[in-house]
């Protein structure tokens, strides 16, 4: 009777051994998760949602998402003409090469913020402020693209990215105001030289006209002297020679010394 008893507490072991063994072997993937499974640190595949056996104090599994996941980021930079706009996004991702994410997981995320705040401060950097609110969908491209870039060395792929809202930071109506204000500024500063241009053309051309005439005066001038020198040379010869003839001047003719 002692020895029946002792026989099915030792059975009762067992069994129960054995449950807790097969529990620990048992492992249940959820739906919408994956599972990497990792064998004395190496990698050994990835396990979709169900019931799956694995080898106790052998097997590592680490879950995570197959669907994309969604990170919400907000960064401000400048555009190329010096407008701070910001900019309020949600990026999806996912999950292709499990061996990098692994490794690069604690990197990821960490530093995700920044990567998304550099790829948006590169791009802004290549648009004026109007060009970037035109091109909402050209820019939603291009953060894929540069994103993708960034994030290449943690085994995932940009599923998309959404861009929430983007506003400048001072309201578009006040930069309207101010850039038109330049603008006439400009134009009043562009007709001022214009103005500043033609006149000293004018003033060129009166100085010029100016000296044509004082040069003709004096050359007009010298004329009217070399005649009253030729007329005063005339009566001078005809006195002399009146001096030496008296009562007869000498055949001497003013008209004649005139041509």
């Amino acid at each position: 009777m002692v020895a029946l008893e002792s026989l099915s507490v030792l059975l009762g072991a067992l069994f129960l051994l054995l449950g807790v063994a097969l529990a620990t072997c048992l492992h249940v993937v959820d739906a919408g998760t994956t599972a990497i499974v990792t064998r004395f640190g190496r990698y050994e595949g990835m396990l979709q949602p169900g019931l799956h056996i694995r080898i106790p104090f052998v097997d590592e599994w680490r879950t995570v998402r197959s669907a994309a996941e969604r990170f919400s980021f907000e960064s401000s930079a400048l555009t190329a003409d010096h407008q701070s706009v910001s900019l309020v996004g949600e990026l999806r991702f996912a999950v292709r090469r499990p061996t990098d994410f692994l490794s690069a997981e604690a990197a990821l995320r960490s530093g995700l913020a920044a990567l998304c705040e550099s790829a948006v401060g590169e791009l802004f950097s290549l648009h004026d402020l109007d060009q970037l609110m035109l091109k909402r969908e050209q820019l939603r491209g291009d953060l894929v693209m540069a994103l993708e870039d960034r994030l290449g060395f943690a085994g995932v792929s940009i599923e998309d990215v959404q861009i929430v809202s983007l506003r400048p930071e001072r309201r578009i109506g006040r930069i309207r105001a101010e850039r038109t204000l330049l603008s006439h500024h400009y134009e009043v500063v562009r007709d001022r030289l214009a103005i500043e241009r033609e006149v000293r053309k004018v003033m060129s051309q009166a100085r010029a006209q100016e000296l044509r005439d004082v040069h003709e005066a004096a050359r007009d001038f010298d004329a009217m002297t070399l005649d009253v020198l030729r007329l005063e040379l005339i009566r001078e010869a005809s006195a002399a020679a009146g001096s030496s003839a008296p009562g007869s001047t000498g055949g001497l003719d003013e008209a004649r010394y005139r041509r």
